[in-house]
């Protein structure tokens, strides 16, 4: 789906540095804090140093907010292998195109 103002190129040049650096964003950035930081909440109410309805509370967030951290990294993924998988795609093409048009000059010539 394309927004406004977007460019027109389906692979633009830097679209794959950009998903990488997104999944790593969402996976690093968000996922694992939010993993961790829900261990430690419910770490603490094991222990008995939180009330369980707190502790709950608060690890059902972080846990929602690791995931939709973990559907973002996933996404990103995706895009990224998509653009390489389509770069590839060109290139190989390209190569096949150029070796046509070789054996077609070749034979033209000859």
């Amino acid at each position: 789906m394309r927004t406004a103002g977007a460019p027109a190129s389906p692979l633009p040049g830097r679209a794959v540095a950009e998903y990488q650096s997104m999944a790593i964003f969402w996976i690093w950035g968000i996922r694992n804090p939010c993993v961790l930081l829900a261990g430690l909440v419910t770490a603490s109410g094991l222990a008995g140093v939180a009330d369980w309805s707190i502790t709950l509370a608060v690890a059902m967030v972080l846990g929602v907010a690791a995931e939709a951290g973990s559907f973002f990294g996933r996404r990103a993924i995706t895009r990224r292998d998509r653009d390489r998988a389509a770069r590839d795609a060109i290139r190989g093409a390209a190569a096949l195109r150029d070796r046509f048009r070789e054996q077609d000059q070749l034979k033209r010539a000859a």
